[in-house]
């Protein structure tokens, strides 16, 4: 019988390897390796959140299912979402379900700085974004993916950031 080699990249073995309790292990060196954590901001733990499902804010509204779904040790939300066959409006559906993880982040009667931080990363088998990296970090402050630097790690990531994190993102950029 010949060796049959297992791919990461597929869906079931995907959130297998990442997105459940049990493998947090593996989970946490990942997203510090795309995130670029340095020693000093590097997560330490995740959460891993088994309710996967974006819930409807509206009865014919839509709704999602992320892939791996956690929260940091600094309470920051975080989506990992694996993409192989080419999605054209991938933007759009990663900025709905960040953003349908943000506004869920605060219940009614909340103050608006109890919103916790949400990121967004994509893991993509095919080019979105006109880069010549692989390795696209960026901030989306008004629909549109700004990048900030390029790398070539095979990894896409998207950030969705308070204003201040927006600010000091593109001060570093110029």
């Amino acid at each position: 019988m010949s060796a049959h080699r297992l791919k990461p990249k597929n869906d079931f073995l995907f959130k297998r390897l990442f997105g459940e309790s049990d493998s947090k292990h593996l989970l946490i060196p990942l997203l510090n390796a795309i995130l670029g954590a340095t020693s000093r901001r590097s997560i330490a733990d995740v959460t891993v959140i088994d309710n996967k499902e974006l819930v409807k804010q509206v009865l014919d509204g839509k709704s999602g299912r992320l892939d791996v779904r956690c929260e940091s040790d600094r309470s920051e939300q975080i989506n990992l979402e694996v993409q192989i066959e080419r999605e054209l409006a991938m933007d759009k559906r990663s900025l709905f379900y960040a953003g349908t993880m943000y506004t869920g982040s605060i219940k009614e009667g909340n103050d608006y700085a109890q919103l916790k931080k949400t990121i967004a990363i994509n893991i993509l088998d095919f080019d979105f974004l006109p880069s010549a990296h692989f390795h696209s970090t960026g901030v989306d402050c008004d629909g549109r993916f700004h990048q900030i630097r390029g790398g070539t790690t095979g990894m896409v990531k998207q950030r969705r950031e308070n204003k201040a994190a927006l600010r000091s993102a593109r001060r570093s950029a110029v």
